[in-house]
Protein backbone atom coordinates (compact mmCIF):
# COMPACT_ATOMS: atom_id res chain seq x y z
CA UNK A 1 0.00 0.00 0.00
CA UNK A 2 1.23 3.40 -0.91
CA UNK A 3 0.76 6.13 1.44
CA UNK A 4 -2.43 7.82 0.41
CA UNK A 5 -1.75 11.43 2.34
CA UNK A 6 -3.33 12.27 5.54
CA UNK A 7 -6.98 12.87 6.37
CA UNK A 8 -9.24 14.70 9.13
CA UNK A 9 -10.37 11.26 9.75
CA UNK A 10 -6.88 9.90 10.86
CA UNK A 11 -7.05 12.92 13.05
CA UNK A 12 -9.81 12.74 14.47
CA UNK A 13 -9.33 8.99 15.55
CA UNK A 14 -6.67 10.41 18.30
CA UNK A 15 -10.00 11.92 19.91
CA UNK A 16 -12.09 8.79 19.93
CA UNK A 17 -13.77 8.51 23.59
CA UNK A 18 -13.14 4.87 25.23
CA UNK A 19 -9.59 2.73 24.96
CA UNK A 20 -11.53 -0.08 23.05
CA UNK A 21 -13.07 2.73 20.15
CA UNK A 22 -10.36 4.86 19.94
CA UNK A 23 -7.71 1.38 19.71
CA UNK A 24 -10.60 0.19 16.74
CA UNK A 25 -10.10 4.05 15.27
CA UNK A 26 -6.62 3.45 14.93
CA UNK A 27 -6.09 0.25 14.29
CA UNK A 28 -8.39 0.79 10.76
CA UNK A 29 -7.67 4.85 9.94
CA UNK A 30 -4.18 5.63 11.30
CA UNK A 31 -1.92 2.12 11.28
CA UNK A 32 -2.06 1.84 7.56
CA UNK A 33 -0.70 4.91 6.85
CA UNK A 34 1.71 4.14 9.96
CA UNK A 35 2.63 1.08 7.88
CA UNK A 36 2.66 2.46 4.25
CA UNK A 37 5.09 5.16 5.45
CA UNK A 38 7.22 2.99 7.72
CA UNK A 39 7.80 0.71 4.60
CA UNK A 40 7.96 3.26 2.15
CA UNK A 41 10.85 5.61 3.81
CA UNK A 42 12.51 2.40 4.95
CA UNK A 43 15.09 2.33 2.24
CA UNK A 44 16.02 5.62 1.37
CA UNK A 45 16.27 6.24 5.04
CA UNK A 46 18.28 3.37 5.49
CA UNK A 47 20.53 4.75 3.06
CA UNK A 48 20.94 7.98 4.01
CA UNK A 49 21.99 6.72 7.36
CA UNK A 50 24.20 4.32 6.12
CA UNK A 51 23.38 1.49 7.93
CA UNK A 52 19.90 -1.19 7.67
CA UNK A 53 17.09 0.81 9.60
CA UNK A 54 13.94 -1.58 9.95
CA UNK A 55 10.55 -0.44 10.05
CA UNK A 56 7.85 -1.33 13.41
CA UNK A 57 4.35 0.20 14.38
CA UNK A 58 3.36 0.60 17.58
CA UNK A 59 1.01 -1.62 19.01
CA UNK A 60 0.44 -0.43 22.33
CA UNK A 61 -0.15 -3.93 23.44
CA UNK A 62 0.51 -2.79 27.02
CA UNK A 63 -1.83 -0.33 27.22
CA UNK A 64 -5.66 -1.63 28.71
CA UNK A 65 -7.15 1.34 29.88
CA UNK A 66 -6.20 4.52 29.38
CA UNK A 67 -6.09 5.18 25.11
CA UNK A 68 -3.09 6.59 23.31
CA UNK A 69 -3.16 10.29 22.91
CA UNK A 70 -0.07 9.20 20.36
CA UNK A 71 0.19 6.15 17.86
CA UNK A 72 3.48 6.35 15.99
CA UNK A 73 5.92 4.04 13.33
CA UNK A 74 9.90 3.35 14.32
CA UNK A 75 12.52 2.84 12.22
CA UNK A 76 15.34 0.54 13.90
CA UNK A 77 18.57 -1.32 13.32
CA UNK A 78 16.79 -4.43 14.73
CA UNK A 79 14.38 -6.48 12.77
CA UNK A 80 12.49 -7.41 15.87
CA UNK A 81 12.28 -4.22 17.41
CA UNK A 82 12.74 -0.69 18.45
CA UNK A 83 12.31 -0.13 22.08
CA UNK A 84 16.00 -1.18 22.94
CA UNK A 85 17.47 0.71 20.09
CA UNK A 86 18.75 4.08 18.55
CA UNK A 87 15.38 5.11 16.73
CA UNK A 88 13.68 7.46 14.50
CA UNK A 89 9.84 7.80 15.61
CA UNK A 90 7.15 9.15 12.98
CA UNK A 91 3.87 9.73 14.53
CA UNK A 92 0.09 11.15 14.80
CA UNK A 93 -1.48 13.18 17.30
CA UNK A 94 -4.82 15.23 17.30
CA UNK A 95 -3.54 18.44 16.49
CA UNK A 96 -0.29 17.57 14.74
CA UNK A 97 2.21 15.30 12.83
CA UNK A 98 6.05 14.99 14.13
CA UNK A 99 9.04 13.14 13.79
CA UNK A 100 11.82 12.55 16.11
CA UNK A 101 14.55 10.86 17.09
CA UNK A 102 17.06 9.67 20.00
CA UNK A 103 16.20 6.81 22.52
CA UNK A 104 13.48 5.79 25.62
CA UNK A 105 13.26 3.77 28.69
CA UNK A 106 13.73 0.61 27.37
CA UNK A 107 17.09 1.50 26.27
CA UNK A 108 20.03 -0.28 28.23
CA UNK A 109 22.43 2.22 27.23
CA UNK A 110 20.66 5.21 28.62
CA UNK A 111 23.84 5.85 31.26
CA UNK A 112 26.13 6.37 28.05
CA UNK A 113 23.54 8.47 26.45
CA UNK A 114 23.61 10.63 29.71
CA UNK A 115 27.68 10.86 29.71
CA UNK A 116 27.64 12.11 26.20
CA UNK A 117 24.93 14.42 26.16
CA UNK A 118 27.38 16.05 28.89
CA UNK A 119 30.20 16.32 26.94
CA UNK A 120 28.44 16.81 23.89
CA UNK A 121 25.35 18.67 24.15
CA UNK A 122 26.15 22.27 23.03
CA UNK A 123 27.54 20.69 20.21
CA UNK A 124 24.82 18.82 19.18
CA UNK A 125 22.53 22.17 20.48
CA UNK A 126 23.85 24.01 17.47
CA UNK A 127 23.72 21.32 14.85
CA UNK A 128 19.72 21.51 15.25
CA UNK A 129 16.86 23.42 14.20
CA UNK A 130 16.25 26.39 16.39
CA UNK A 131 12.40 24.95 16.82
CA UNK A 132 13.29 21.58 17.52
CA UNK A 133 11.47 20.15 20.91
CA UNK A 134 13.76 18.63 23.36
CA UNK A 135 12.04 16.08 25.37
CA UNK A 136 12.16 13.64 28.34
CA UNK A 137 9.18 12.12 27.63
CA UNK A 138 8.56 10.46 23.91
CA UNK A 139 5.16 10.17 24.06
CA UNK A 140 4.51 13.90 25.16
CA UNK A 141 3.65 16.82 22.89
CA UNK A 142 5.84 19.56 24.96
CA UNK A 143 9.52 19.77 25.15
CA UNK A 144 12.14 22.67 25.40
CA UNK A 145 12.81 24.44 22.30
CA UNK A 146 16.20 24.18 20.71
CA UNK A 147 16.64 28.46 20.78
CA UNK A 148 15.53 28.67 24.71
CA UNK A 149 17.70 25.13 25.83
CA UNK A 150 20.29 26.12 28.35
CA UNK A 151 23.73 24.30 29.80
CA UNK A 152 21.43 23.48 32.88
CA UNK A 153 18.62 21.63 30.65
CA UNK A 154 21.05 19.60 29.09
CA UNK A 155 22.30 18.60 32.71
CA UNK A 156 18.70 18.07 33.68
CA UNK A 157 17.96 15.85 30.69
CA UNK A 158 21.40 13.70 31.08
CA UNK A 159 20.25 13.50 35.16
CA UNK A 160 17.09 12.06 34.27
CA UNK A 161 18.70 9.68 32.06
CA UNK A 162 20.96 8.54 34.83
CA UNK A 163 18.47 8.77 38.01
CA UNK A 164 15.35 7.87 36.57
CA UNK A 165 13.71 4.26 35.94
CA UNK A 166 12.10 5.84 33.49
CA UNK A 167 12.64 8.35 31.12
CA UNK A 168 13.71 9.29 27.49
CA UNK A 169 15.87 11.57 25.31
CA UNK A 170 14.25 12.65 22.06
CA UNK A 171 14.15 15.55 20.02
CA UNK A 172 11.12 15.92 17.74
CA UNK A 173 9.89 18.49 14.89
CA UNK A 174 6.44 18.79 13.52
CA UNK A 175 3.75 20.09 11.33
CA UNK A 176 0.37 21.01 12.38
CA UNK A 177 -2.55 19.19 11.22
CA UNK A 178 -3.51 21.94 8.65
CA UNK A 179 -0.31 21.85 7.32
CA UNK A 180 -0.18 17.87 7.08
CA UNK A 181 -3.44 17.98 5.95
CA UNK A 182 -2.71 20.20 2.77
CA UNK A 183 0.31 18.27 1.68
CA UNK A 184 0.07 16.06 -1.06
CA UNK A 185 1.37 12.00 -0.02
CA UNK A 186 4.64 12.59 -1.81
CA UNK A 187 5.29 16.30 -0.80
CA UNK A 188 4.58 14.95 2.76
CA UNK A 189 6.86 11.93 2.15
CA UNK A 190 10.08 14.12 1.07
CA UNK A 191 9.28 16.38 4.03
CA UNK A 192 9.50 13.69 6.30
CA UNK A 193 12.62 12.46 5.23
CA UNK A 194 14.17 16.03 4.85
CA UNK A 195 13.42 16.41 8.84
CA UNK A 196 14.79 13.05 9.71
CA UNK A 197 17.61 13.96 8.43
CA UNK A 198 17.99 16.91 10.36
CA UNK A 199 17.89 15.05 13.65
CA UNK A 200 20.12 12.55 12.37
CA UNK A 201 22.66 14.26 14.69
CA UNK A 202 20.18 12.88 17.85
CA UNK A 203 20.64 9.36 16.37
CA UNK A 204 24.12 9.31 15.83
CA UNK A 205 24.54 10.25 19.68
CA UNK A 206 21.84 8.09 20.67
CA UNK A 207 23.92 4.94 18.32
CA UNK A 208 27.35 5.80 19.73
CA UNK A 209 26.23 5.90 23.43
CA UNK A 210 24.71 1.98 22.87
CA UNK A 211 28.24 0.96 21.02
CA UNK A 212 29.94 2.27 24.40
CA UNK A 213 27.50 0.06 26.38
CA UNK A 214 29.50 -2.90 28.34
CA UNK A 215 28.87 -6.31 26.45
CA UNK A 216 26.43 -8.91 28.38
CA UNK A 217 27.56 -12.17 29.89
CA UNK A 218 26.11 -13.76 26.70
CA UNK A 219 28.01 -11.77 24.55
CA UNK A 220 31.39 -11.56 26.38
CA UNK A 221 31.01 -15.34 26.57
CA UNK A 222 30.59 -15.53 22.52
CA UNK A 223 33.92 -13.23 22.44
CA UNK A 224 35.42 -15.56 23.89
CA UNK A 225 34.37 -18.35 21.70
CA UNK A 226 31.50 -19.64 24.71
CA UNK A 227 28.18 -20.53 23.80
Amino acid sequence: MDFPGWDREAFAAMEVAGFSQRMEAIRTRVRPKLQAIAQQLAPELSRRMGVPLHPHVAQHARRTVNPPEDTWCAWSPSRTGYKKHPHFQLGIRADHVYVQAGAITEAPFRPQLAELLLEEGPALRASLPQGALWKEDHTSPHGIPTADLTDDDLHRLAGGLRRKSRGDFMVALHWPRETALALPPQAFLQQALEALQQLRPVWELARRAAQQQPASGAARARSRGGT
